[in-house]
């Protein structure tokens, strides 16, 4: 993907080095690029991010919400309050909040998409990650009822869901053990983890105008796990 896509756009995160980092990376295949630092556990940085949005491009064609957290591993009969709150706050909260800024400003000018990252841990259970995967259900149903009440604006809300992904994230989530990650593959009918290239490329084609009919739906990219 080295090129320049022609269009602005604004990313946000909560770490704000790691923010510049990921900028100077991304100007060099898009010069028309912004960071913005932000949590998405909070309402008014999401507000101020959409008015960032707005001030610098006058309009809001396609949304990702990506923030995610894994939390604790752990079974239900040892959960805690305190990671149901760190999850759910991020997974759910952030999400939610942000479809409800994103929506308006879609709505005005007919027409939008906006990308909830979810999970095959939104379609399917997994031990020891019974906070988690109910954070992700939770998301496949904001994703279907906020597409039901804007499908006649033109503005289409559907959902990702990779399965593993080769990421920090994940190999955390599989507690950096080597054994555990093998135990995955085979478990992959296609034997391998998918890469965030194959996530973006879907991103991509979600963000087309020529796909409007497509909304209220998950596209899910994990090599035929969910198929089994």
């Amino acid at each position: 993907m080295e090129q320049d896509f022609g269009v602005g756009s604004v990313f946000s995160g909560r770490r704000p080095e790691e923010g510049k980092v990921m900028l100077t990376a991304l100007k060099i295949i898009n010069k028309d690029v912004l960071y913005v630092n932000a949590d998405m556990n909070n309402e008014s940085d999401i507000k101020h991010l959409i008015d960032v949005v707005l001030d610098k491009f006058g309009s809001l064609d396609v949304a990702v919400n990506c923030a995610g957290t894994v939390g604790e591993n752990a079974e239900i009969q040892v959960a805690t309050q305190d990671n149901f709150h760190l999850v759910f706050n991020t997974n759910v909260l952030g999400t939610l909040l942000a479809m409800k800024y994103q929506i308006p400003v879609m709505i005005e000018r007919g027409k939008g998409s906006i990308i909830n990252i979810s999970s095959i841990a939104g379609i399917v259970g997994l031990p020891h990650a019974g906070i988690y995967i109910a954070s992700k259900h939770a998301i496949e149903g904001l994703t279907k009822t906020a597409a039901l009440e804007v499908a006649a604006t033109g503005v289409r809300v559907n959902s990702i869901s990779p399965g593993p992904v080769e990421s920090k994230m994940f190999d955390r989530f599989l507690g950096h053990d080597e054994k555990n990650k093998n135990k995955f593959i085979a478990m992959m009918p296609n034997k391998r983890f998918s890469t965030s290239e194959e996530v973006a490329h879907t991103i991509a084609f979600l963000a087309e105008d020529n796909v409007t009919a497509i909304t209220g739906q998950t596209i899910t990219i994990d090599g035929g796990y969910t198929a089994q």
